[in-house]
């Protein structure tokens, strides 16, 4: 664990020992939270910076919603897993992104 930074180590503390539907939890925030920086960078005046912002959080939800999505045991899930599989499938496949 690294000393020298002690919010990184209660960060490190916390994930390894929070509860598996707290971390699905954190994870779905954090891809909402990336998603809304995404609706705000459309505010930016220059296009450069607009165009980076949006692609880059974009992108960064994405990755949250993938792994979320491969994690998923569709065996034990059941009709959950398939659903939760469907939402993020549409998500991913419905959400645009930017690149420039």
């Amino acid at each position: 664990m690294n000393q020298s930074n002690p919010l990184q180590s209660y960060k490190t503390v916390a994930t390894q020992t929070a509860a598996p539907g707290n971390l699905v939890l954190t994870l779905y925030d954090g891809a909402l939270r990336f998603l809304e920086l995404a609706v705000e960078a459309f505010t930016d005046e220059d296009p450069i910076a607009h165009n980076s912002r949006i692609n880059n959080n974009i992108l960064r939800a994405q990755s949250i919603i993938n792994e979320l999505n491969h994690s998923l045991d569709m065996d034990a899930g059941g009709e959950l897993a398939d659903k939760l599989r469907g939402m993020s499938v549409s998500g991913i496949a419905g959400s645009p992104t930017c690149t420039g």
